[in-house]
């Protein structure tokens, strides 16, 4: 679902569909809009801000072979094939150096003050920058990732017909719409805890028994027991919720609370600021060793895991899942795995594939997957250090079979958006006893084998809320 491009300067040779192209109507003159043609041998002879849509983006200012003028392209829907003389600067600007790098191992635990950030906020130049420092942007106009088979054709052409539906294939086979559950809980049960109750049944506590307080406890002089920990995490917690203040210090402050500075609460009562600090330092989240390779994800993969088994164990999902990307935001571009997803609300930092729960209002998250990007291990032969449980499909495939992996063979249904509408994911989940069903998107092309132009034009003057499936004749 990320991809990557050569970079483009003056005299950079490349193509595109040719309905991408603007001005429009000059460029349909030489290619009409219904004939799906491709322009090729483009050559770029500049780049700027350019409005369409009615929305500025950047874009490459183009010559289009027979095509009188200059035409304009979003960055992203254009294709370089031919690289030039010199890139874009906007494109091949350096790693900036005077950018704070992470401090060495264990001495930003105790930092006081809120790092220093070195992203901005997500626009479009400063997008194509971090593209040009090599970080992985993730975009959701982008071509999906269709597997490892022969390019898709722009759309299926052959016979079909649209169909009211008729049947369920969940009811044929007398499944029906379970509620989601606990395994030692009932839902009246679970009515009557406290908040402290649901946290503790939903948080993956033999971990932190069994891996992180024994770990910790081996960097402190006194020991961590369970009921601090849960006092350490609330504080952080806490102080999360409240914007505004740099310094941690100020919540351990001996002053008067001011309606003008500092914090509106004290921490005192629930921990000392000596300790808070300690156990900070001394916290660690595995008890795994490496061998022989770097993997920069070694400090939290094993609590990655734990949490994945405690809630594949201990949590039955519904009948209905939502299978959707998260952000764990990050201020440092130096984080592992940092990532840029431009649609979303913070768009830089760790991107998680989740899953949950999507009925009966009950939206449980039971399953995620850290997208690891171009910082996934490798030994030194190559291989993977982790290889994927389904070798042999696509990206995109590959993450549907692992997110789904619990509830293969329960009959259960998963709704994912417009990146997950690749046909061979679909096909491989339905196999294993999963209906998967995804948003249609256009990402330059429709998805593989989607009719998309028909089915536009079908419904063009349906009212909303009509149904009707298409299907192939054979």
């Amino acid at each position: 679902m990320v991809s990557t491009s050569k970079l483009s300067g003056i005299g950079a040779i490349g193509s595109a569909a040719s309905c991408l192209f603007h001005p429009g109507d000059k460029v349909r003159e030489k290619y009409p809009k219904d004939a799906k043609l491709r322009c090729v041998n483009v050559k770029i002879t500049g780049e700027g801000l350019r409005r369409i849509k009615n929305e500025a983006k950047m874009c490459y200012l183009v010559s289009i072979p027979e095509v009188e003028g200059e035409c304009y392209i979003a960055k992203k829907c254009f294709r370089v094939e031919q690289g030039p003389d010199t890139p874009f600067e906007s494109e091949s600007a350096p790693l900036r150096r005077d950018i704070p790098r992470p401090l060495p191992h264990g001495e930003d635990r105790t930092a006081l003050f809120n790092v220093v950030r070195n992203v901005g906020n997500g626009l479009a130049d400063e997008v194509l920058e971090l593209r040009a420092q090599g970080l992985e942007v993730d975009d959701d106009n982008e071509p999906l990732d269709e597997g490892t088979g022969a390019p898709p054709p722009l759309e299926y052409n052959g016979p079909h017909n649209f169909t009211v539906p008729t049947h369920c294939p969940r009811r044929e086979r007398n499944m029906i719409d379970e509620r989601g559950k606990w395994a030692s809980h009932r839902w009246d049960e679970i009515a009557s805890m406290t908040e402290f109750e649901l946290f503790r049944m939903a948080f993956p506590e033999d971990f932190v028994k069994d891996v992180i307080i024994p770990q910790t406890n081996d960097n402190l002089g006194s020991p961590l027991m369970l009921g601090e920990f849960y006092k350490w995490l609330g504080c952080n917690f806490f102080m999360a919720c409240f914007q505004g203040i740099p310094d941690r210090k100020c919540w351990w402050s001996k002053e008067a609370i001011s309606l003008y500075s500092g914090t509106p609460f004290r921490l005192n009562n629930a921990i000392s600021f000596a300790r808070y600090l300690e156990i900070t330092a001394a916290l660690r989240f595995t008890d795994a060793r490496t061998h022989g390779y770097k993997d920069r994800f070694h400090k939290v993969r094993k609590m990655i895991d734990g949490f994945n088994y405690h809630y594949a164990h201990s949590y039955h999902p519904s009948w209905l899942n939502c299978l959707d990307e998260s952000m764990s935001s990050w201020l440092n571009k130096f984080c592992p795995g940092f990532m840029c997803v431009p649609r979303k609300p913070h768009p830089f930092g760790n991107e998680y594939h989740s899953i949950a729960d999507g009925d009966d209002g009950k939206s449980i998250m039971w399953r995620v997957k850290l997208v690891e990007g171009k910082d996934r291990p490798k030994k030194a032969g190559g291989q993977w250090v982790f290889p994927t449980e389904f070798p042999g499909y696509g990206k995109t495939t590959t993450t549907m079979l692992e997110m789904t992996k619990p509830i293969h063979g329960k009959g259960k249904v998963v709704v994912g958006d417009s990146g997950f509408c690749v046909r061979e994911g679909v096909v491989e989940c339905h196999k294993r006893g999963v209906w998967f069903q995804a948003y249609v998107k256009k990402r330059g092309n429709w998805p593989h084998g989607v009719r998309g132009a028909a089915i536009d034009l079908h419904f063009n003057d349906m009212e909303l809320g009509h149904c009707e499936t298409l299907c192939r004749r054979t």
